[in-house]
């Protein structure tokens, strides 16, 4: 009956979450075990941490984790804004990649660093940029993918993209895996065709 049901999904619910506070993957969480000196490296504030931390997890087999940069607004005074930004989003980048490849893991795992929109190519009247969807860029490292490459372009100015590329990744609802949805060959950023997009021939 309903209340029975209510009672078993209670239940389960509570016993997921003993199950959670008593895993051993928590030492996951613990970063007092990791040097000092590395997590200079990765910055000493939340992102570099929660880069840090990324790294530990996907060690201990978890198959996607996001981690939160906190905001990237520019509307005023853009220039200043981006030093203090980049400051602490470049190393935490750069040390997790290098990380992950001195632990043999990069390979296997794929590290996309984006935003949900670009900004604009012309500076407002408060000497900063705003929201802009019409072009922008990631960063996509790891995964069996060549480094060290500019894919795509934008015109000029900025205002519109000359070459778009489609990278579609898919979060799985049976196991949260991340689907990178690239395959090798001559064009490795090469989209599913169920998933959409078109091959792009780095060739030309």
């Amino acid at each position: 009956n309903h209340a029975c049901d209510e009672i078993e999904r209670h239940k389960n619910a509570y016993d997921k979450a003993d199950k959670l506070m008593h895993t051993p993957l928590l030492r996951a969480f613990d970063l007092t075990k990791e040097k000092a000196e590395l997590k200079k490296s990765y910055g000493e504030n939340n992102f570099g941490l929660g880069c840090l931390l990324a790294r530990r997890l996907v060690q201990e087999g978890v198959r996607f984790v996001d981690v939160d940069f906190g905001g990237w607004d520019t509307h005023q005074d853009n220039f200043n804004r981006i030093k203090q930004l980049t400051g602490t989003l470049d190393p935490g980048v750069a040390t997790l990649v290098k990380d992950l490849d001195q632990q043999g893991m990069l390979k296997e795992t794929l590290v996309v660093c984006m935003g949900e929109f670009g900004r604009t190519p012309k500076i407002n009247k408060d000497n900063g940029r705003d929201h802009y969807p019409k072009a922008w860029s990631m960063m996509i490292a790891g995964g069996g993918i060549q480094g060290g490459r500019v894919i795509g372009s934008t015109d000029k100015d900025g205002v519109d993209a000359a070459l778009a590329v489609e990278l579609l990744l898919e979060r799985e609802d049976d196991d949260h895996a991340v689907d990178e949805a690239l395959h090798g060959g001559d064009a490795p950023l090469a989209p599913r065709p169920e998933l959409g997009g078109d091959v792009v021939d780095e060739r030309r």
